[in-house]
């Protein structure tokens, strides 16, 4: 295109003014970008509290294991289905406490814990002593659709992700029978709900509690 030299200082003029529009929105551009980073910056700090808040709620938040809700349902359905709510929450915890003291990992392995010990009738054979009696009777899967279930059910999940009880009964009891039986056992007596007598530990001996 052929530009008549009488044109040049308006083409001149109109360079100049297109100058000044880039660089003025090349500044609005760059004023909004420290804008924002000023404004995210602040956001992020004047939040910090929640957001550290909600990291711990994150860090807090227990993944959901099926097999150790099962575990701890199906101990409680045949330890206590019986039981008041407060009963069947003080079996549930004696498992909690169990696992924290290093009995086993998990509820589940603590739940079916055993231990080869010789017969009190022939002390040359071998028994199995499980430290919850329905294990060793190895019995059938609890009925998932009664009330019962469900309800053991709801404690386990309670126990195990809202650490439900602690109230009930404290850390150190680790043990519990029936009321009906007298094991003889050399553990401090604490408190008796429903028809469970519970006990923290004393001396060495790790007994069986049913």
């Amino acid at each position: 295109m052929f530009i008549a030299v009488r044109d040049w200082p308006m083409l001149f003029f109109i360079l100049s003014m297109l100058a000044i529009v880039i660089t003025i929105e090349s500044s609005k551009i760059s004023s909004q970008t420290e804008i924002g980073t000023d404004l995210r910056e602040s956001i992020i700090t004047s939040g910090k509290k929640t957001v550290n808040d909600l990291k711990k709620i994150t860090t807090a938040a227990k993944p959901i294991q099926i097999d150790q809700i099962r575990c701890m349902a199906t101990n409680i359905y045949y330890e206590a289905k019986n039981e008041p709510y407060l009963g069947q929450i003080a079996v549930a915890r004696v498992v909690m406490n169990r696992v924290s003291h290093g009995f086993a990992n998990t509820p589940c392995e603590v739940i079916y814990q055993s231990n080869l010990v010789a017969s009190s009738q022939n002390p040359t054979m071998l028994q199995r002593l499980c430290q919850f009696s329905w294990v060793c009777q190895q019995k059938s899967q609890p009925n998932y659709a009664s009330n019962a279930y469900k309800q053991a059910e709801d404690i386990a999940r309670q126990v195990l992700y809202e650490n439900a009880g602690t109230e009930v009964i404290p850390n150190n009891v680790l043990y519990f029978h029936n009321s009906m039986i007298k094991p003889g056992w050399t553990h401090q007596r604490l408190v008796q709900i429903g028809n469970h007598v519970f006990y923290a530990k004393r001396g060495k001996k790790n007994e069986s509690e049913s």
